[in-house]
């Protein structure tokens, strides 16, 4: 399958990196998305430990597992739990 390559109208300012070419639009596109995802992403690390604290009081968990599972959660507990590979 191929696809057809649209040159940007003449009017328009592009810029160009390898084989990239980006408008202004487009741009403007990127940095938006980039920014919803580092937010998204950071929303989501803050938000992991506290949730499981209360996760685990909610299960009647001990205070010793709570204190040993918590604050080890995100590095360890991520790639056991929930990895891809």
């Amino acid at each position: 399958m191929t696809s057809a390559h649209l040159p940007p109208p003449a009017d328009q300012k592009t810029w160009s990196v390898g084989t990239l070419t980006y408008t202004t639009a487009g741009l403007a596109l990127l940095f938006t998305w980039l920014l919803f995802g580092d937010f998204a992403y950071m929303l989501r690390e803050r938000s992991a430990v506290p949730v499981t604290q209360l996760m685990l009081k909610k299960h009647q968990a001990s205070d010793f597992f709570t204190g040993i599972f918590s604050p080890n959660h995100p590095p360890s507990n991520y790639f056991l739990c929930w990895s891809d590979r």
